[in-house]
């Protein structure tokens, strides 16, 4: 049986939570586009407002919701530090062994991260860097081509260079034409309910 929840009723739920005011999300589009996430995700669209957020003009999985979807894929975290100078801990999973991550603001400011977030709040953003750093070493599945709230705000904003957002020190990536991507991906059916949607909006 599916899940998949009718993108009629999808924009009636991003309507009422864009109005709520309650999630962060200030209009339908943001709140249509991560429920859009959460069902291609087999999720149900109402985690969306849970557990995502728009930062720079883009969603991001909140650093607690990214740690929780480790630890029931069967990942383990020890913490060994956590403190506002400094975050450590071990991540182990069966899929990617352990490894031990820290952050510190040593580090921080090597990777030239000066955001507010981090004069306010340090040990948070230490710990969303250690948690999204050993989530991807351990099990990248977990969280493939998205980034925490604390990541995102380290960004350039979206707007400065048209259509998505520059991070820092993040290398370089082939961004293949939607054509050459489709093309190699079955159609599930929560992809045709995605793409139905955007040829709406067109």
């Amino acid at each position: 049986m599916s899940n998949l929840v009718p993108v009629s009723d999808l924009e009636k739920m991003a309507n009422a939570i864009s109005a709520s005011k309650l999630f962060g999300l200030s209009t339908p589009e943001q709140a249509m586009a991560l429920m859009l996430v959460a069902q291609a995700e087999n999720m149900h669209p109402a985690t969306a407002a849970r557990d995502y957020h728009i930062v720079n003009g883009r969603p991001t999985l909140k650093a607690d919701a990214m740690l929780a979807r480790y630890l029931a894929s069967g990942g383990k975290v020890e913490w060994h530090e956590h403190t506002d100078t400094r975050v450590e801990a071990t991540f182990s999973h069966p899929n990617g062994g352990s490894l031990k991550i820290h952050w510190d603001m040593a580090r921080a400011k090597q990777a030239e991260l000066k955001s507010a977030m981090w004069t306010k709040y340090p040990r948070q953003m230490l710990r969303a860097r250690v948690i999204s750093e050993g989530v991807r070493a351990t099990n990248p599945a977990v969280a493939v081509g998205i980034y925490t709230p604390e990541e995102a705000e380290d960004f350039e904003p979206a707007e400065r260079h048209g259509r998505g957002a520059k991070a820092k020190q993040m290398g370089n990536a082939e961004v293949l034409p939607p054509e050459r991507t489709r093309s190699t991906m079955p159609e599930t059916p929560a992809r045709r309910r995605v793409r139905e949607y955007e040829e709406r909006q067109k």
